[in-house]
């Protein structure tokens, strides 16, 4: 959507409801995206620490046939 056809749908939207509407109406927007954002950002801060909790717990011998060494060589 252009730039001038967002700006005709606010004026309209202006005319119909009134700016204080559309101010609120805009306002609960801007502040719906930002919480949408935050809770990915959380999601995503979640998910690498579980990541790293997995990571951290695994055992030796899940780490020993994820590398390529062979088990007579690490003794």
């Amino acid at each position: 959507m252009s730039k001038r056809e967002l700006k005709k749908m606010t004026k309209d939207a202006e005319e119909r409801l009134g700016k204080k509407e559309v101010d609120l109406l805009q306002r609960m927007k801007s502040k719906l995206l930002k919480d949408e954002e935050e809770a990915l950002g959380r999601q995503k801060k979640a998910k690498r620490k579980a990541a790293l909790e997995r990571e951290k717990n695994k055992t030796f011998e899940e780490l020993l046939s994820e590398s390529e060494m062979d088990w007579h060589q690490y003794k």
